[in-house]
Formats: C-alpha cells, structure tokens, sequence
C-alpha cells in the first residue's frame, strides 16, 4: 500500500489538498503539512478549504497557501487554460 503511494505521488506533477468543513487546527495543520511536504519534492500544490480559516490560524500559520472553494473556479480555470495535464 504505502508503496503504492509512493508511485503515485513521483508519478504526478499537480495536488490538491482540502479538508473538511469548518476547518480546525488539525485539519489546517495536516493540510499545510502535506502541502510543504510536497513542495519539498518540486510539486504543483494547492489547497482549498469550502470554509475560511479561523483568523488566529491564518494570521499565524497559511499565509496565503490557502483557497476558499468560492475562489477555486476561477483559480483553476486559469490554471488549466495554462497547462494540458493535471
């Protein structure tokens, strides 16, 4: 399983990250802990929460690597319109 994993995320470029809904520390933290980890490997990420992050956390930990889904059209139509693959 784990090195299924493993072929996945060398195989692919692009990811997006989200989480549940009314995001809390956990689920922030996780989030920009994959998102980092990622990026350490040179990929493509993104994350996306449907509901904002509460105001402490944002101030302190996102920073701007985060998406509200509302936002999340646009984003990747722009994003899509500049590369054929995901």
């Amino acid at each position: 399983m784990l090195s299924q994993v493993v072929e996945l995320i060398e195989s692919k470029h692009r990811f997006l990250i989200t989480g549940h809904a009314r995001p809390d520390g956990d689920s922030i933290g996780s989030s920009l802990a994959l998102y980092w980890g990622l990026r350490a490997l040179h990929k493509d990420v993104v994350v996306v929460m449907r509901d904002p992050i509460p105001q402490p956390i944002r101030n302190y930990l996102v920073q701007g690597k985060y998406k509200r889904a509302r936002q999340l059209t646009s984003f990747m139509t722009q994003r899509l319109s500049s590369s054929a693959a995901i």
